[in-house]
């Protein structure tokens, strides 16, 4: 795990832990919102979080791999925007819903099963590297806005476009979720901070 965080283009350390003050933002932005007329007391109550848990990460061996590497896993419930991140993906995720799409080896398997393959035809897997640390967390935010927001006057549950890219920012950018409480974490369900051994913060650098 060490090894990955030694990687200077994705991760930096950082001095303290925000999880505190960044805890009082995000419930003042989410207190804004209500006052607003746009989110429910419904909504509000399930997303406004109360504490502020420092995601963990620890790491699953990839045993059909040379070496045994470590596949990165991040224990991010409790933490800062995790219901917010969770209530995001329900709400969007129709966006999700493409023909091209396998969420699993037997829904693929499902998939295939009707069509005839010819002797010319290959079947190949691609394996992305660091999946997470590699996306371009603002390019995809817009794309979701673009594809959400296609006709102007559209809202998602009453949040327009300005605050639902507001809402994405504290899911994906700006909070504790995206760094790295060195003890050795790292993680990728929206956050910018998490642990691993608990003495060491590091930042995942976009």
């Amino acid at each position: 795990m060490g090894t990955i965080l030694k990687d200077k283009t994705k991760f930096q350390p950082r001095k303290g832990n925000a999880n505190l003050e960044n805890l009082k933002k995000f419930q003042a932005f989410l207190s804004r919102l209500k006052k607003k007329g746009v989110l429910d007391d419904s909504v509000y109550n399930q997303i406004r979080p109360t504490a502020a848990f420092t995601p963990t990460l620890y790491g699953l061996p990839k045993v059909h791999k040379d070496n045994v590497p470590l596949r990165p896993i991040l224990w991010s419930i409790g933490s800062l925007t995790y219901q917010c991140a969770s209530w995001l993906s329900k709400s969007l995720k129709e966006l999700r819903r493409q023909p091209s799409t396998a969420k699993d080896t037997f829904h693929f398997i499902k998939m295939i099963a009707d069509h005839e393959l010819g002797c010319n035809h290959i079947m190949c897997s691609f394996d992305v590297k660091n999946l997470f640390t590699n996306i371009i967390v603002d390019f995809t935010v817009n794309l979701i806005l673009d594809k959400v927001f296609a006709e102007k006057e559209s809202k998602v549950h009453g949040l327009n476009q300005t605050d639902l890219r507001k809402m994405f920012n504290w899911t994906c950018k700006n909070t504790v979720q995206r760094k790295i409480l060195y003890t050795g974490g790292w993680g990728s369900n929206g956050f910018t901070d998490c642990t691993f051994d608990g003495r060491c913060i590091y930042e995942l650098v976009d």
